[in-house]
């Protein structure tokens, strides 16, 4: 969890340079694939025989928004490596801090654009008829939601008192009782429509999110005292055919990770079978299962879908929530997404009702069961929608690469049988 204490890697006299990479990708059940997962392990490995070593941490979040709370995690992590790493910096390999925000679009970059390698986001022309992203109407999502707690009437307990959700007062009393210090906006009423604003634009947002961090970073003096300068990355990613659009209008910056991986994809053979996959499920109408997943735990899905669900792992079949377990409520967006992927209204994963959870062994499992329960609106959710619980803790997670084979790692499974 987010609390444990750090660890001081031995020394590795093979290792040049470290690169410790953060990365936020959207939720989207298209988002990751097979061909990802292989073309990562293979450009990390090929880094690795120069004398690379990428730390390698990715964050899930609905709409990749980069709110404070995320920029917090990804600070928080970002110094726990610094420690983590300090005998490297001590003999002098240098050690850069990259953060990557991804976005989603089918994109085509208009003709008369005569760019580089990089993307000005104005270059770039979204084609409406491919492309759904859940988060750019995430204000009808935050209605349904605001319907469905208004409709059910749930009490809940905030400020040391009772509150029955019967009306849009009663909701708004409550939200800013216990989301206020979760990222809403300054001198907010609590009002739920108010705080959730869709996405806009999907080709300026990764760039949009990558300078909100650098504001959150920028105010932050302690972290800027440790860490002076993280590099920052945005992309567009479209899920069509694999092409990755830069948009963080930074020619002088070298990607070396994230452009090599989809690079592979569009070579790799098992792109057709994606593109197939991610065809089928373009609308994102529906997902088999939700994932609330550790991010410390590498290919959570993969593993979840081999080793619980009992299916090979397929492109638009899970739902992935990956943040920080700080204790306390979800923060926006995530709650609004666990109502989104169950929802009737949305995806509809209630259809087969399954919520996954992976973690690092059963203290990660139930840390993340406990902050699903200490989030009102997300038990209410889940106590509504969902039919079955299956976790999946992780004995020996890989953290960071060079490492074994996932599927050898101990895990401990856990059903739960709901109703």
């Amino acid at each position: 969890m987010a609390g444990s204490t750090p660890f001081v890697r031995e020394f590795d006299p093979k290792v040049e340079k470290i690169i410790v990479l953060g990365s936020e990708f959207c939720s989207d059940s298209r988002n990751t694939t097979e061909a990802y997962y292989r073309a990562k392990e293979e450009v990390l490995g090929e880094l690795s025989s120069r004398g690379i070593l990428v730390d390698f941490f990715r964050m899930n979040d609905p709409g990749t928004f980069m709110t404070p709370m995320a920029s917090a995690e990804f600070m928080w992590h970002f110094m726990q490596k610094k420690i983590e790493y300090s005998n490297f910096a001590q003999a002098g390999v240098p050690i850069e801090y990259h953060l990557y925000s991804v976005g989603h679009a089918c994109t085509q970059h208009k003709p008369e654009y005569q760019g580089t390698h990089t993307f000005d986001p104005q270059s770039l022309a979204v084609i409406k008829d491919c492309t759904n992203c859940g988060m750019g109407h995430a204000d009808v999502a935050a209605a349904n939601l605001q319907n469905f707690l208004i409709s059910t009437q749930p009490t809940f307990i905030a400020g040391g008192k009772e509150i029955t959700i019967s009306n849009e007062n009663n909701l708004r009393e409550f939200m800013r009782a216990t989301y206020s210090d979760r990222g809403a906006p300054r001198e907010w009423d609590g009002d739920l429509l108010t705080w959730i604003k869709p996405i806009h634009d999907l080709t300026t947002h990764p760039l949009e999110q990558i300078r909100l961090f650098e504001a959150e970073a920028k105010a932050n003096e302690v972290f800027m005292k440790e860490i002076p300068e993280v590099k920052t990355f945005g992309y567009v990613l479209n899920y069509t055919n694999n092409k990755f659009y830069r948009v963080d209008c930074k020619d002088t910056q070298e990607d070396m990770v994230l452009r090599p991986i989809f690079k592979k994809i569009r070579e790799s053979p098992e792109v057709p079978a994606d593109h197939k996959t991610r065809v089928g499920v373009q609308a994102e109408l529906s997902t088999p299962a939700l994932l609330i997943n550790d991010p410390y735990v590498t290919e959570a899905r993969k593993l979840f879908s081999t080793n619980v669900m009992k299916v090979q792992y397929q492109a638009g079949t899970i739902f992935s929530i990956a943040r920080m377990m700080h204790s306390g409520p979800f923060d926006l967006p995530s709650f609004v997404g666990v109502f989104y992927d169950l929802s009737p209204q949305h995806l509809n994963s209630h259809e087969q009702g399954v919520l996954g959870m992976v973690g690092r062994k059963m203290d990660g499992i139930n840390f993340i069961s406990g902050k699903i329960m200490q989030d009102q609106i997300v038990s209410k959710v889940v106590d509504t929608y969902v039919k079955d619980i299956h976790s999946f803790g992780v004995v020996n997670p890989r953290q960071s690469f060079p490492s074994a084979n996932p599927n050898r790692d101990r895990f401990i499974a856990r059903s739960i049988r709901r109703r």
